[in-house]
C-alpha cells in the first residue's frame, strides 16, 4: 500500500507540476511528507538505479527545466508573462535532480574531519536561523543585503556575512 501511496502521490503532485496555475506542494509539513514517501518508496521497494539511470533522469529533469524556461521566454516576448513556475520547491523536475545528485554522491567515498565537523553543526545551524524571530533580526534588523547589492565587493560581503552568521550560530 506504501508503494501503491508513492506512485498516487508523484502520479498528482508530480505530474500536476507541470501544469501552470496548479496548487501543488508548498514549503510545510506536506513537503517533507511527499519527500518522505517518495524517498522510502525508492529506499524500501526499489532496485538501485543504475549509474546510466541515475544520469538519465537527472538529464530528464534538466532538460524538462530548460524546456519550460525556453518556453517562459518565448511567451514574455509576445507579452504573456507567466514565469518559470517549474523550478519551485516541490515540482517533478527539482526532485528529479536533487534526488539524483543525492545518489550520485551516495556513491563516493569521502572522508574529511573539516567537512564532517561542519555538517554537524548544519542542523543545529538551520534551527537558529529559520527560527521567525532570528530570521527577522539578522535579514531586516542587522543584515540588510538589499544594501549591498550595488556596492563593490558586494559577494564577499555578503558571503562574509553568510560565513560570520555560520560560524556564530555553530559555536
Amino acid at each position: 500500500m506504501h508503494y501503491a501511496l508513492a506512485i498516487t502521490v508523484l502520479a498528482i503532485w508530480g505530474l500536476t507540476s507541470f501544469i501552470p496555475g496548479t496548487s501543488g506542494v508548498n514549503d510545510s509539513v506536506f513537503g517533507f511528507i511527499y519527500l518522505f514517501i517518495l524517498i522510502s518508496a525508492h529506499k524500501w521497494y526499489m532496485k538501485p538505479f543504475t549509474l546510466k539511470q541515475t544520469w538519465l533522469m537527472t538529464g530528464t529533469g534538466l532538460g524538462f527545466f530548460l524546456l519550460y524556461t525556453c518556453a517562459s521566454v518565448m511567451l514574455s516576448l509576445f507579452g504573456i508573462d507567466k514565469g518559470i513556475f517549474i523550478a519551485g520547491s516541490f515540482k517533478l523536475p527539482v526532485i528529479m535532480v536533487g534526488f539524483d545528485m543525492f545518489l550520485l554522491f551516495d556513491r563516493l567515498s569521502f572522508r574529511s574531519r573539516i567537512i564532517n565537523r561542519i555538517a554537524r553543526s548544519a542542523f543545529a545551524v538551520y534551527l537558529i536561523t529559520d527560527y521567525p524571530a532570528t530570521r527577522t533580526l539578522l535579514w531586516k534588523h542587522l543584515f540588510v543585503l538589499e544594501n549591498l547589492y550595488q556596492q563593490p565587493f558586494a559577494i564577499l560581503q555578503i558571503l562574509g556575512i553568510l560565513l560570520t552568521i555560520y560560524l556564530v550560530s555553530a559555536l
